[in-house]
């Protein structure tokens, strides 16, 4: 797309197809570089940049890395993107409205064009509303990238010992040194979380031993373990040891069902967890990015951690849809101090 826009008599040599740039007769250069690793950006000169999905972008590469060099060098930026909640880009939307030399532009799906009217429609029909609010209206939305709403809502209880006549579940997300091994167990009476532990470098043989242990005290609940990559074999001895064992391979789609299992029971308080700190702050960061093609893909943000998330959707997947919608009231102490306290899980200057 972009040789054809590229007028040949203002180029050196033909654009570099394989390192994204092309070079002018000026001895100016044009590069497209990718934006994961903010630090393969520092070093570079750059007298003009465009930053392209800068919402989705760290926030660092712009305040840290790009801004000084185009101070230094009078330079010019671009900003495009699609809102992503009120994150870093929302904040430098409002402040470009305030700043001398500074301009705003706004264009949303219903006046561009590119959209049909009839796709339009169909989107808005198949979507939930704030995000088709965001994603085609371009509306700046409180939390809207966040994936599980409601999650104070469903702050009630403490974990507690298993009771002799209930049934349960546990979900077990495996991990071995940079993320972390997590067990969560829902009591399918209740549909409570009543048991959580969370662990990291820690040896295989002790994580099955834990594993193990805490479904025999929980009256040999089920457990539904991830069984991608390393987690294959420790589903297969877990098995041997004659517990009752699911293991739940992760693809993209079955991850997609799974998380929306979650946002639906969360949403409907179709279940109730205690304020553990690591579960609440997880839920509250998941997010999701839209591909190309259109598909969802659920994540943590970078550089943090989804563990407790899996784990509690794997748990959630073992009830097999026993859920119901509950009246009971929430411990407002608990939801009041949480709302009070609660950590961000990201601050912007």
């Amino acid at each position: 797309m972009l040789k054809s826009f590229l007028p040949r008599e203002l180029l050196k040599k033909e654009p570099n197809e394989t390192e994204l740039f092309c070079e002018f007769n000026s001895d100016s250069v044009l590069q497209v570089r990718g934006a994961d690793d903010p630090d393969s950006l520092r070093g570079i000169g750059y007298k003009g940049v465009i930053l392209d999905e800068y919402a989705m972008m760290k926030p660092e590469i712009w305040t840290e890395i790009i801004q000084p060099v185009l101070r230094a060098n009078d330079g010019w930026a671009w900003f495009l993107f699609t809102p992503h909640g009120r994150n870093h880009a929302y904040h430098q939307w409002i402040n470009g409205k305030k700043w001398d030399g500074w301009q705003n532009f706004f264009l949303d799906a219903n006046t561009s064009g590119i959209i049909s009217p009839k796709e339009l429609e169909e989107a808005k029909k198949q979507m939930p509303e704030d995000l088709f609010k965001q994603e085609f209206l371009c509306k700046f939305l409180e939390g809207a990238s966040s994936v599980f709403k409601g999650v104070s809502n469903c702050i009630s209880g403490t974990l507690c010992d298993p009771i002799p006549s209930h049934r349960y579940v546990m979900g077990v997300d495996l991990a071995r040194t940079v993320d972390f091994t997590v067990i969560i167990v829902i009591d399918q009476n209740t549909n409570r979380v009543v048991h959580f532990r969370r662990f990291n470098e820690i040896s295989w043989a002790y994580q099955k031993e834990e594993i193990a242990k805490t479904a025999t005290r929980y009256n040999d609940a089920l457990i539904i373990c991830d069984a991608s990559g390393v987690g294959d074999p420790i589903v297969e001895d877990l098995t041997r040891r004659n517990l009752k064992v699911e293991g739940f391979k992760f693809t993209n789609i079955s991850k997609q069902e799974l998380v929306e299992r979650a946002i639906l029971a969360i949403s409907q308080r179709m279940i109730f967890f205690p304020p553990i700190t690591e579960l609440l702050e997880e839920l509250e960061a998941f997010t999701y990015e839209i591909s190309a093609s259109g598909n969802y893909k659920y994540q943590a943000p970078s550089g943090t951690h989804d563990d407790c998330v899996m784990a509690f959707c794997l748990a959630l997947h073992g009830l097999h849809g026993n859920l119901y919608t509950s009246d009971l009231v929430p411990d407002e102490s608990i939801k009041e101090l949480y709302n009070r306290y609660k950590k961000p899980a990201f601050s912007f200057k």
